[in-house]
């Protein structure tokens, strides 16, 4: 048991008719705690978003690199063999 239920059971207690301060506050916690793990989530996907983006920049340069490769060799072979 906790701090804050604890807390709340011996105010619960002194307080004629308020009962199940405890379970109140065991539930607040679990809805913390799930909205945290949903903030994780989020945290998550927006990392994945990014290295997704990286990878599909990366395969861009890539394919620009092998599309362009005839032409460069041809530039080059026309600089390095004198006619």
């Amino acid at each position: 048991m906790d701090i804050h239920s604890l807390a709340t059971d011996v105010v619960c207690a002194l307080a004629p008719g308020v009962t199940g301060g405890r379970l109140g506050v065991q539930a607040l916690e679990e809805t913390v705690n799930h909205a945290d793990n949903v903030g994780d989530l989020f945290k998550l996907l927006d990392k994945t978003a990014g290295v997704e983006k990286k990878l599909d920049n990366a395969l861009q340069s890539h394919r620009r690199f092998y599309n362009s490769a005839p032409q460069r060799l041809q530039n080059l072979a026309s600089l390095s063999c004198p006619s």
